[in-house]
């Protein structure tokens, strides 16, 4: 974050109205999924002080650098199970060919819950 921030201000600081941006980002009012780096970015894109381009190229440095930030967005146990847990573990455990679905089913089915 520090590298994606210190790049977006030396960008800020070659725009003629600099400081009028930086008072309008000061009176932000951050709402998911618009914040102060989607009016930064946006901002230097509409005033060609970055482009598509360099916009793709920042985008993808931070991602490369932040590989698994996308693990705080999942928003339920569950959904960090199914959509991170389980296939790192499959990656760490390449002979674990069953899936986690089958060995639930088969849990179930070895497990007779009273009625």
């Amino acid at each position: 974050m520090e590298h994606l921030e210190k790049e977006l201000r030396r960008l800020l600081a070659a725009l003629p109205n600099e400081q009028e941006v930086l008072a309008r980002l000061q009176n932000l009012v951050s709402v998911y999924p618009f914040n102060e780096y989607e009016y930064l970015i946006s901002t230097l894109l509409a005033m060609d002080a970055l482009t598509l381009d360099d916009y793709y190229l920042l985008r993808d440095e931070y991602s490369s650098r932040n590989l698994y930030l996308y693990i705080f967005e999942i928003s339920s146990p569950r959904g960090f199970g199914e959509a991170w847990a389980q296939g790192h573990l499959k990656g760490l455990v390449p002979e674990a060919q069953e899936t986690f679905q089958e060995n639930r089913q088969r849990l179930c089915r070895a497990v007779r819950f009273p009625a």
